[in-house]
Protein backbone atom coordinates (compact mmCIF):
# COMPACT_ATOMS: atom_id res chain seq x y z
CA UNK A 1 0.00 0.00 0.00
CA UNK A 2 0.90 3.54 -0.14
CA UNK A 3 0.81 6.21 2.70
CA UNK A 4 -1.37 8.42 0.93
CA UNK A 5 -3.94 5.62 -0.54
CA UNK A 6 -6.36 3.05 1.21
CA UNK A 7 -10.06 4.17 1.82
CA UNK A 8 -10.69 7.31 3.21
CA UNK A 9 -7.08 8.45 2.52
CA UNK A 10 -5.44 11.57 0.53
CA UNK A 11 -7.12 10.19 -2.56
CA UNK A 12 -10.42 9.99 -1.48
CA UNK A 13 -12.72 12.07 -3.47
CA UNK A 14 -12.78 14.72 -0.30
CA UNK A 15 -9.11 14.13 0.44
CA UNK A 16 -7.79 16.58 3.31
CA UNK A 17 -11.36 16.88 4.84
CA UNK A 18 -11.66 13.42 5.19
CA UNK A 19 -8.70 13.54 7.24
CA UNK A 20 -8.81 17.10 9.39
CA UNK A 21 -12.53 17.34 9.66
CA UNK A 22 -11.93 13.92 12.17
CA UNK A 23 -8.58 14.56 13.40
CA UNK A 24 -10.07 17.49 14.87
CA UNK A 25 -12.76 16.53 16.68
CA UNK A 26 -10.84 13.99 17.70
CA UNK A 27 -8.15 15.98 19.27
CA UNK A 28 -11.09 18.68 20.48
CA UNK A 29 -12.81 15.81 22.22
CA UNK A 30 -9.34 14.95 23.50
CA UNK A 31 -9.36 18.35 25.49
CA UNK A 32 -12.49 17.95 26.85
CA UNK A 33 -11.75 14.52 28.31
CA UNK A 34 -8.48 15.47 29.45
CA UNK A 35 -7.88 18.89 30.32
CA UNK A 36 -4.54 18.36 28.69
CA UNK A 37 -4.66 21.57 25.72
CA UNK A 38 -1.31 19.49 24.39
CA UNK A 39 -3.98 17.33 22.74
CA UNK A 40 -5.10 19.75 19.83
CA UNK A 41 -1.03 19.63 18.53
CA UNK A 42 -1.77 16.25 16.40
CA UNK A 43 -4.14 18.36 14.23
CA UNK A 44 -1.83 21.63 15.10
CA UNK A 45 0.50 20.15 12.90
CA UNK A 46 -1.70 18.81 10.31
CA UNK A 47 -2.65 22.10 9.96
CA UNK A 48 0.60 23.46 9.78
CA UNK A 49 1.79 20.63 7.35
CA UNK A 50 -0.70 21.42 4.84
CA UNK A 51 -0.27 24.99 4.57
CA UNK A 52 3.69 24.23 4.16
CA UNK A 53 2.66 22.82 0.50
CA UNK A 54 0.90 26.08 -0.30
CA UNK A 55 1.13 27.26 -3.75
CA UNK A 56 -0.08 30.84 -4.90
CA UNK A 57 -1.90 30.65 -8.07
CA UNK A 58 -3.83 33.82 -9.57
CA UNK A 59 -2.66 36.10 -6.65
CA UNK A 60 -5.17 33.00 -4.14
CA UNK A 61 -3.07 30.96 -1.68
CA UNK A 62 -4.44 27.10 -2.37
CA UNK A 63 -3.24 24.33 -0.21
CA UNK A 64 -3.16 20.70 -1.11
CA UNK A 65 -6.29 18.63 -1.08
CA UNK A 66 -5.50 14.97 -2.56
CA UNK A 67 -2.28 13.48 -3.13
CA UNK A 68 -1.65 10.38 -6.11
CA UNK A 69 1.28 8.73 -7.84
CA UNK A 70 2.23 12.12 -9.40
CA UNK A 71 2.55 13.56 -5.97
CA UNK A 72 0.45 16.85 -4.34
CA UNK A 73 -2.84 17.54 -6.13
CA UNK A 74 -6.25 18.89 -5.71
CA UNK A 75 -5.36 22.47 -4.67
CA UNK A 76 -7.96 24.41 -3.41
CA UNK A 77 -8.28 27.34 -0.96
CA UNK A 78 -7.66 26.39 2.77
CA UNK A 79 -11.03 25.94 5.27
CA UNK A 80 -11.07 28.60 8.48
CA UNK A 81 -12.92 26.26 10.08
CA UNK A 82 -10.53 24.28 11.10
CA UNK A 83 -7.83 26.57 12.73
CA UNK A 84 -11.43 28.46 14.19
CA UNK A 85 -12.84 24.77 15.82
CA UNK A 86 -8.75 24.75 17.69
CA UNK A 87 -8.74 28.21 18.74
CA UNK A 88 -12.38 27.84 20.22
CA UNK A 89 -10.83 25.14 22.65
CA UNK A 90 -7.44 26.86 23.47
CA UNK A 91 -8.14 30.64 22.48
CA UNK A 92 -4.37 30.73 22.05
CA UNK A 93 -2.26 33.11 20.12
CA UNK A 94 -0.83 30.08 17.59
CA UNK A 95 -4.77 28.97 16.96
CA UNK A 96 -5.28 32.30 16.36
CA UNK A 97 -2.07 32.90 13.88
CA UNK A 98 -3.45 30.02 11.99
CA UNK A 99 -6.88 31.23 11.39
CA UNK A 100 -5.09 34.91 10.43
CA UNK A 101 -2.98 33.49 7.86
CA UNK A 102 -5.90 32.35 6.05
CA UNK A 103 -7.26 35.14 3.50
CA UNK A 104 -10.68 36.08 3.91
CA UNK A 105 -12.65 35.21 0.58
CA UNK A 106 -15.69 36.76 1.44
CA UNK A 107 -16.69 39.07 3.86
CA UNK A 108 -16.65 37.10 7.25
CA UNK A 109 -19.20 39.52 8.86
CA UNK A 110 -21.83 38.41 6.44
CA UNK A 111 -24.64 35.61 7.82
CA UNK A 112 -26.07 33.43 5.62
CA UNK A 113 -29.07 30.72 5.78
CA UNK A 114 -27.61 27.47 4.47
CA UNK A 115 -30.36 26.27 2.23
CA UNK A 116 -27.81 23.24 1.39
CA UNK A 117 -25.72 20.47 3.17
CA UNK A 118 -22.73 20.67 0.98
CA UNK A 119 -21.00 22.96 -1.07
CA UNK A 120 -23.27 25.81 -1.94
CA UNK A 121 -22.98 27.28 -5.68
CA UNK A 122 -25.01 30.30 -5.00
CA UNK A 123 -22.48 31.55 -2.33
CA UNK A 124 -19.52 29.55 -2.73
CA UNK A 125 -19.49 28.38 0.24
CA UNK A 126 -19.18 24.80 2.31
CA UNK A 127 -22.23 24.70 4.38
CA UNK A 128 -21.92 20.87 5.47
CA UNK A 129 -24.46 19.68 7.74
CA UNK A 130 -26.00 23.13 7.20
CA UNK A 131 -23.24 24.83 9.20
CA UNK A 132 -22.24 28.12 7.69
CA UNK A 133 -21.61 30.65 9.45
CA UNK A 134 -18.47 29.73 11.50
CA UNK A 135 -16.80 33.16 10.38
CA UNK A 136 -19.27 35.24 11.15
CA UNK A 137 -20.00 33.61 14.60
CA UNK A 138 -15.88 34.02 15.30
CA UNK A 139 -15.76 37.36 14.27
CA UNK A 140 -19.03 38.22 16.82
CA UNK A 141 -16.79 36.04 19.69
CA UNK A 142 -14.14 38.48 18.98
CA UNK A 143 -16.02 42.00 19.07
CA UNK A 144 -15.90 42.38 15.32
CA UNK A 145 -19.53 41.78 14.17
CA UNK A 146 -21.62 43.24 16.53
CA UNK A 147 -24.41 42.44 13.84
CA UNK A 148 -24.38 39.06 14.63
CA UNK A 149 -28.02 37.58 15.03
CA UNK A 150 -28.41 36.69 18.68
Amino acid sequence: GKWWGGYYGWRWPHGFVTIIEPLTNACMNAVLLTGDISQLDLARQQLDANWALRQECEGHWLVPYKHVDAGWTDYRRPAPKYPIYLWIISMADEDLERINRIPKDHDWNEVIVPTVSGADKKTGRDTKHYIGNTQPWFQYIRGCNPEYPQ
